[in-house]
C-alpha cells in the first residue's frame, strides 16, 4: 500500500492562498492519498479555515483528508512537505516597511525583498524561521519546506544556514512574465522556452525560445522598434541595454536600481508608486471575512479557483519522481557559476525522489552579475543581521542596499524603524 503523503500549511490564516492552493490540490489528481494539516497560532481563524477547506474538499468530493491543529510538533510529524505562506507583523508592519523609509526619501514600491522594507521583513520572520527549522529536523527531517513567504531569498539562506531541511522557495514571477511575453509575440506562453537565472525578483532570461528560434530578435522588435514595450518602461530599457529580459516587472526590478527611484519626476516617467499597504491589508481581512461568512451560512462556498503557483505541481513530482522541471529558489551548488555557492539562486529546478536539483545555467553576464553580485552581498550580510541580533550589522546591512544613499538618513530611519517594531525583534540588542 502506498504511503500517504502529508503536507501541512504553515501560516493557514492566509485565506485566500489558502484556498487557492487547497483548490490546487483538489485538482492535482497525481498527489494521491493525502492529508493536509493546518497550522495556525490564531485557534478562531484555524478554526474556521480548517472548517472552510473541509467544505471544499466535500463539495468536490475529493479523498483528501484535512486536519487542523495548534501544535506544530503534532502538524510536523511525519510530514513529506511543509507549505510557509505566513508574514509576522501582518499588515502593522508593512505598512512601516514602506511608509517609514518614504518619510526619509527612501521610495519602495513594493518593499518586501531587499531594501529597509526588505531587510526589517528578515529582521522580523528569522526567529520563527529557524524555529520552524529546528521542529523539522525533529519531527519531520526528510521534509521539504516549500516556502512562499518574502523575502523569499533571505528566508530560504536562513533556513539553510541553521539546518539541514531541503528549502525550496517558490515565486510565480517568472511564469507572469511569460504571460505578458506571450501575447506581444503572438506565442501561447507555455511554448516558450525560457532560461531564467539570478536572485528572486531580479531575474534574466538568459534564453528565450520558441520552437528552437531565438526570440530575442522578435522581442527587440515587438517591445522597442514598434514601441509595445511601453508599458513595463524599465524591464524595456533593461533589455535594450543588457540584451536579456528581466523579471519579473517593474516594481520589483527597480528596487535593485535606485536611478529609477531617485526622484519624483523619475517615478513618474516610469510610472512608479508605492504599494498601498493598507489596502493590501483590508483585501487581506475581507479574504478571512468572507471565508468565515462561508462556515457560518451567511454566504455561498465560491466557485474553486486556481492559485496559479507550482507546489501541487512540485509535491506530485517528487511523490511520483517524474523528475519535472520547475523555476525555484535553492542553494547554488554550481548553478550559476559566478555566484558563491550555498547562497540562494532562482533558476530551473527538477524535483524528483532526490528533492530538488537545479540546471547549470552557467555564468550571469558580467554586466548583469555586477548587479547580482552586490545584491548577495546584501541578503548575506541581512541575514547574520537577523541571525545575531547584531545591531550594528543591521545598520551595515541597510548602508550595502543601493537604494539607501546617506548614511545620517540610514541611522535615523533604522532607528526609527526598530521603535515603532521592536515587538517583533526581540533578537536584537542595541
Amino acid at each position: 500500500m502506498a504511503k500517504r503523503t502529508k503536507i501541512v500549511f504553515l501560516g493557514a490564516g492566509s485565506a485566500i492562498f489558502t484556498e487557492r492552493l487547497v483548490a490546487d490540490l483538489i485538482r492535482q489528481k497525481d498527489v494521491g492519498d493525502c492529508y493536509l494539516v493546518m497550522h495556525d497560532i490564531d485557534k478562531k481563524v484555524l478554526g474556521y479555515m480548517t472548517a472552510y477547506t473541509r467544505m471544499m474538499v466535500k463539495r468536490e468530493k475529493s479523498p483528501v483528508k484535512i486536519d487542523g491543529e495548534l501544535n506544530r510538533a503534532r502538524a510536523f510529524d511525519g510530514a513529506g512537505f511543509v507549505l510557509v505562506t505566513l508574514t509576522i507583523g501582518g499588515g502593522p508592519a508593512d505598512i512601516i516597511d514602506v511608509d517609514v523609509p518614504a518619510k526619509y526619501g527612501v521610495v519602495q514600491p513594493v518593499g518586501d525583498t531587499l531594501g529597509p522594507g526588505g531587510l526589517m521583513r528578515i529582521f522580523r520572520m528569522a526567529g520563527p524561521f529557524t524555529a520552524f527549522a529546528a521542529d523539522m529536523e525533529k519531527y519531520c527531517p526528510h521534509a521539504m519546506m516549500i516556502n512562499y513567504s518574502n523575502p523569499m531569498t533571505m528566508l530560504c539562506r536562513l533556513v539553510s544556514r541553521v539546518s539541514k531541511v531541503k528549502v525550496v522557495g517558490l515565486c510565480h514571477g517568472t511564469w507572469g512574465t511569460l504571460g505578458y511575453l506571450g501575447p506581444k509575440l503572438g506565442i501561447p506562453p507555455a511554448e516558450i522556452e525560457v532560461l531564467p537565472a539570478g536572485v528572486n525578483h531580479f531575474i534574466w532570461f538568459l534564453r528565450l525560445r520558441h520552437k528552437g528560434r531565438d526570440l530575442n530578435p522578435l522581442l527587440r522588435k515587438v517591445l522597442i522598434d514598434e514601441g509595445k514595450g511601453a508599458d513595463r518602461p524599465v524591464s524595456t530599457e533593461l533589455f535594450r541595454i543588457y540584451g536579456s529580459y528581466p523579471s519579473p516587472g517593474d516594481r520589483h526590478l527597480v528596487e535593485f536600481l535606485p536611478y529609477y527611484l531617485k526622484d519624483e519626476a523619475t517615478r513618474k516617467k516610469y510610472n512608479l508608486a508605492l504599494r498601498d499597504n493598507r489596502a493590501t491589508d483590508r483585501y487581506r481581512h475581507e479574504g478571512r471575512k468572507a471565508c468565515r461568512e462561508v462556515v457560518e451560512g451567511k454566504r455561498p462556498l465560491p466557485d474553486l479557483k486556481a492559485s496559479g503557483e507550482r507546489a501541487m505541481h512540485i509535491i506530485a513530482s517528487v511523490v511520483n519522481n517524474k523528475n519535472e522541471v520547475h523555476y525555484a529558489n535553492i542553494p547554488n551548488k554550481g548553478y550559476i557559476r559566478n555566484l558563491p555557492d550555498d547562497v540562494i539562486v532562482e533558476v530551473p529546478t527538477r524535483f524528483g525522489r532526490k528533492g530538488a536539483v537545479g540546471e547549470k545555467v552557467g555564468d550571469l553576464p558580467l554586466g548583469i552579475h555586477s548587479h547580482v553580485v552586490r545584491i548577495v552581498g546584501t541578503q548575506e550580510l541581512g541575514v547574520e543581521a537577523a541571525l545575531t541580533g547584531d545591531y550594528r550589522l543591521a545598520l551595515q546591512a541597510f548602508l550595502s542596499d543601493s537604494i539607501v544613499t546617506d548614511v545620517a538618513v540610514a541611522e535615523k530611519m533604522l532607528k526609527d524603524m526598530f521603535r515603532r517594531s521592536r515587538k517583533w525583534l526581540t533578537q536584537f540588542r542595541q
